[in-house]
């Protein structure tokens, strides 16, 4: 069940950069003609700043930033989320962008506890869950207590017991073949799949 708290938003500030934004264009890609900026002819002008860009992506060293900020796991207004908004906001300083760490306070909901029992038509216990994920090999990380179990964010807390009807991705599609089927779904519990929509739209569509 989810508990809401007072927390502090860890954000960036970055004045005069909204360029990082914009998407480049592939070379290979015809560039635009005409007056563009104030240019008669923007073709060699754009090629110019893709070669520019492009060159500036090194693989390695993305791959490096990606462990450092990825070492600990860092759920929002966490302690080790912070320590993720210090190092960046270092790396943007270094890259001589004036930066700033701007607190903010917001509600976000946490688990208290997450849990679920399935049991068959005679009562007997079939699973509890849900467990930590663990991947093929030895991932020292795997059973780090701060990695939070999956959750419904923003979703209120509650009890809930019921029979379980499974919906495939909980698209109206497929409540409609639950519907065709003849399936009462008024007091169940709807089971679906991640993925085909977004997961607060399975609820919506519930």
């Amino acid at each position: 069940m989810p508990s809401r708290v007072p927390v502090l938003f860890a954000c960036f500030f970055l004045p005069a950069i909204a360029i990082i934004g914009a998407q480049i264009a592939p070379s290979s890609a015809p560039a635009q003609s005409g007056g563009v900026f104030g240019y008669k002819d923007f073709a060699a002008e754009q090629a110019k700043i893709d070669q520019i860009f492009l060159a500036v992506p090194d693989a390695k060293l993305a791959g490096e930033e990606l462990k450092t900020l990825t070492a600990e796991p860092h759920i929002a207004a966490s302690p080790e989320d912070l320590k993720t908004a210090q190092y960046v906001a270092s790396k943007f300083k270094e890259a001589g962008l004036e930066t700033n760490i701007v607190p903010y306070k917001a509600w976000l909901n946490m688990p208290v506890e997450v849990k679920v029992q399935a049991y068959d038509s005679d009562g007997k216990l079939l699973m509890t869950g849900p467990v930590p994920e663990h991947v093929d090999g030895n991932d020292p990380f795997q059973d780090d207590p701060r990695v939070t179990p999956a959750f419904n964010g923003s979703s209120p807390s509650g009890d809930v017991t019921g029979e379980v009807v499974y919906a495939n991705y909980g698209r109206p599609e497929d409540f409609q073949k639950l519907k065709d089927l003849g399936i009462d779904l008024k007091g169940k519990i709807i089971l679906v799949r991640y993925g085909g929509n977004f997961r607060g739209v399975k609820v919506y569509v519930a």
